[in-house]
């Protein structure tokens, strides 16, 4: 798992700089933060102010002793209240693969486009497939398509497409990963 992390830090690191994204003194909102390991790397960019979810309380009780300076809540993303001020950059990388309701999908990313500020970015991993689908019990795959058509009825455009990843997936033999 740590040389995965890395591995998946490293390939943040190029993929905010070949889309010209600066999280120095930026406000950003992750979705689903789980253990934390890119709470610790918005802090290494210099971000200003952190907001994050969490669905498992366990996880927010452990990131709060952390970073108790970060903003952290338990709440499902699909629930999320209107967020009185907008970030400039939403993070959901690795979670929205994970919601396999395709109403709850559609709310949580529509949700997180909503926390966009003008101008902002949302910056999310998946890896698209032609047809919806089944993975496993906890893993939906979906089009590319659905989230262009979710995101543009929000006001948002996937304006940069990279590979994050090529080392997870059920499609290794295509050298295909999550891209964002």
């Amino acid at each position: 798992n740590e040389w995965i992390y890395r591995q998946k830090g490293e390939a943040l690191h190029r993929a905010l700089r070949d889309a010209n994204i600066s999280l120095a003194g930026t406000s950003i909102f992750e979705a689903a933060f789980g253990v934390g390991y890119y709470l610790s790397r918005w802090r290494s960019h210099g971000v200003g102010q952190v907001t994050g979810v969490d669905l498992s309380a366990d996880a927010v009780e452990q990131a709060r002793m952390e970073y108790p300076d970060f903003d952290l809540q338990c709440q499902d993303l699909a629930e999320l209240a209107p967020s009185p001020t907008p970030f400039d950059v939403v993070f959901a990388i690795d979670v929205l693969y994970h919601i396999i309701d395709d109403v709850q999908w559609d709310r949580a990313v529509r949700n997180l486009a909503r926390r966009v500020r003008a101008g902002g970015a949302l910056v999310f991993t998946d890896q698209f497939w032609a047809v919806r689908t089944h993975r496993s019990a906890h893993v939906r795959r979906r089009r590319f398509e659905d989230y262009v058509e979710v995101l543009g009825e929000e006001g948002l455009t996937i304006e940069v497409r990279r590979v994050f990843t090529r080392y997870l997936g059920h499609d290794r033999g295509t050298g295909m990963g999550p891209l964002w």
